[in-house]
């Protein structure tokens, strides 16, 4: 039974009220599927997310409802691993300022994550593309909203 309220609780579009009520599941894997839910109180959220580390701090960090504000807490919180690190770069809602800490974590895919993301400031864009990590810079020159002007400037600067 936990498993099909495990089920529910991973949908996408949820009334408050269940919401709740799946928050106050017994079983603490339902709980926690939907700590990261933007239709939770912000105290009830809270409450169920000091309890998730590692696989469910990642699973939640991947739902597709986790609010922006929750991904830069989380990425700045010192105990954020480079896994959930990734993982926040890889979310669609993730902003520019949670998206710097994400480019300072040691690991490379999570920067290349980062700098491949859309949200990522024009300035720190451009700037990755001059970056001495060729990776890290052709993640940047792929990045969806890297301007037309700057893409003409990288084509000019290869075909010399």
């Amino acid at each position: 039974m936990a498993q099909a309220r495990a089920l529910v609780a991973d949908r996408t579009r949820l009334p408050c009220d269940l919401a709740e009520q799946l928050a106050a599941d017994p079983d603490i894997a339902v709980a926690q599927r939907i700590a990261f839910r933007p239709e939770l109180a912000p105290e009830t959220g809270r409450r169920i997310r000091r309890t998730a580390r590692g696989a469910r701090l990642r699973r939640g960090c991947r739902h597709p409802g986790c609010p922006a504000a929750l991904l830069y807490c989380i990425a700045a919180s010192p105990a954020s691993t480079s896994r959930i690190l990734r993982e926040i770069a890889r979310h669609p809602t993730t902003r520019s300022e949670t998206l710097l800490l994400c480019l300072a974590a040691p690991d490379s895919d999570t920067r290349r994550h980062a700098a491949a993301h859309p949200a990522l400031a024009l300035p720190v864009l451009e700037s990755l593309i001059n970056a001495p990590d060729s990776s890290l810079a052709r993640a940047a020159a792929s990045n969806p909203a890297l301007p037309e002007t700057v893409m003409e400037q990288l084509i000019t600067r290869a075909m010399r």
